[in-house]
């Protein structure tokens, strides 16, 4: 789906919602604002608003503040929904005339702070404030430059009086999804009483990496698109670098810089290189294609030390970039499957089947991110605590995982990371050997059944299978075989027989 048609579609589900239970305050709002009109704010300010801005304020055209003030000068307009009230265009010009008058006026104030403390981002003339929060000196504006992340159009909240200054949002348009999807599946806690606490955990439902925290002592810059930076649109060659390798640094302040391969880190394509500075080890984060290599590694690990290795980092560093991202995802599955469907089966179910599914190659983000609220909904963690690398699976490939947390970092403790990434990736100094010929149509249905059944009790009567076709690989025997072996979906074996990568 577009991002034009997202934003409609989440517009229309929001009059549904609240033409069923907020039919006042959808009356209180204005009739939906022009081109024409949109145009001139946009003259008037010197901005450009985003398309979901502009899509909203062509739905509704915010309600005035002066059509419901009571006789003691305070608002009295319906309460609604949202985060505040959001403003007719005429009071987002004058709101934005206002807050870029004064930090003009007094930046020297601004800029020392009450407490001595400079506060460049106190305000920025990029950001438009559409919502009046609490009905006070609160804000939630979209940011028309991408202050401080690059990302144009995302939704910052600004308080005059207190010096954080969060990102709620990469837009407009994934903030109210994420709201009207709190609202139409009325989310409370099992211990709420009180009906309007509805409203409020709708409210504090942010899109998934969200929130992020600045602060209006931070310079707000805005980081410079890289027109000349490489576009990674696939994993390095499998057998490119390896641990120990010598490596020149193509960029950076130690350009030219020579060092050892420290870690490669599966996922990200990420290198972590140890040069010697001032006669100290450092280590520094490279992209592969910031590096060159210099002289391969002669040592050379034993067939059995990857069975030995006891520590998931390890068999990652050895594995380096030959795992596909088909099976790095399964990898992640088999761990949130692990730590999750035993105490919450009925919300982990459809976030680990929507996961295999984009690892299978059939991507439904509506799907996944709609799991992944149902799971974080069920064990009440809030939206700035989740792990990070379920936001990174929901981005688009490549890479996979992004830069977040280790790979292992996520693999269940109980368990330890050692046994799935065995089970899913073999072994990297001895690359099973496996003919076409043990492919048979047997072997085939065998494999598949397991596979999509999960049945993986029936591994050992795959090991027979094999065997009768001929196979005679005491590696691929003995994993289907093992009786205290863990397997999953991507287990290496299944995908020899299957024809995966």
């Amino acid at each position: 789906m577009s991002t034009r048609a997202k934003i409609h579609d989440t517009l229309e589900r929001l009059e549904r919602w609240l033409r069923e239970h907020q039919p006042a305050f959808l009356a209180a709002m204005r009739p939906g604002a022009t081109d024409a009109e949109l145009d001139d704010l946009e003259r008037a300010i010197g901005r450009q608003l985003p398309d979901d801005v502009r899509a909203f304020y062509r739905w509704r055209g915010g309600i005035a503040k002066a059509d419901h003030l009571g006789p003691d000068g305070w608002y009295e307009g319906p309460d609604g929904p949202f985060w505040g009230r959001p403003m007719t265009l005429s009071e987002i010009r004058s709101e934005y005339e206002e807050c870029c008058g004064y930090w003009e006026r007094d930046w020297q104030n601004l800029a020392r702070g009450s407490e001595s403390a400079p506060k460049p981002g106190w305000w920025h003339p990029a950001w438009v404030p559409i919502f009046d929060v609490n009905f006070g000196p609160q804000l939630l504006c979209v940011d028309t430059a991408g202050v401080w992340t690059g990302v144009l159009g995302q939704v910052i909240y600004f308080d005059n009086k207190s010096d954080p200054r969060t990102i709620d949002a990469a837009s407009l348009g994934d903030l109210l999804r994420a709201f009207t999807r709190s609202l139409e599946r009325k989310r409370t806690f099992e211990d709420t009483t009180d009906p309007g606490t509805l409203l409020d955990d709708a409210r504090s439902t942010s899109p998934v990496g969200y929130p992020q925290y600045r602060n209006a002592t931070e310079e707000p810059t805005i980081p410079e698109v890289q027109q000349n930076a490489p576009v990674v649109t696939t994993r390095p060659a499998p057998g490119a670098f390896r641990v120990g390798d010598t490596v020149r640094l193509l960029e950076g302040a130690f350009h030219e810089s020579e060092g050892k391969i420290k870690r490669l880190e599966a996922g990200s394509w990420r290198v972590t290189v140890t040069l010697i500075f001032w006669g100290r080890p450092l280590d520094i984060e490279a992209e592969y294609w910031q590096i060159q290599l210099v002289e391969k590694t002669e040592q050379e690990p034993s067939v059995g030390e990857w069975n030995e290795l006891t520590e998931g980092t390890e068999l990652f560093a050895h594995l380096g970039f030959g795992p596909s991202i088909r099976k790095l995802r399964l990898f992640v599955t088999a761990c949130y499957r692990i730590i999750y469907l035993r105490d919450w089966p009925e919300a982990a179910e459809p976030l680990c089947n929507a996961l295999e599914e984009m690892a299978n190659g059939h991507q439904n983000f509506t799907a996944l991110h709609d799991a992944l609220d149902d799971l974080w909904q069920s064990i009440r963690i809030n939206s700035d605590h989740r792990p990070i690398v379920l936001k990174d699976l929901l981005a688009s490939c490549p890479p996979p995982l992004g830069h977040g947390e280790p790979l292992e970092a996520h693999a269940p403790r109980e368990r330890g990371a050692t046994d799935l990434i065995r089970e899913i990736f073999p072994n990297p100094f001895a690359p099973p050997r496996f003919a076409p010929a043990w492919r048979t149509a047997d072997v085939v249905a065998l494999a598949r059944g397991i596979y999509d059944d999960r049945a993986f009790e029936r591994m050992p009567i795959l090991a027979d299978a094999l065997q009768e076709a001929g196979c005679d690989n005491a590696d691929i025997l003995t994993h289907c075989r093992g009786a205290n072996d863990v397997h999953v979906r991507g287990c290496w074996v299944l995908d020899l027989c299957l024809g995966l990568e």
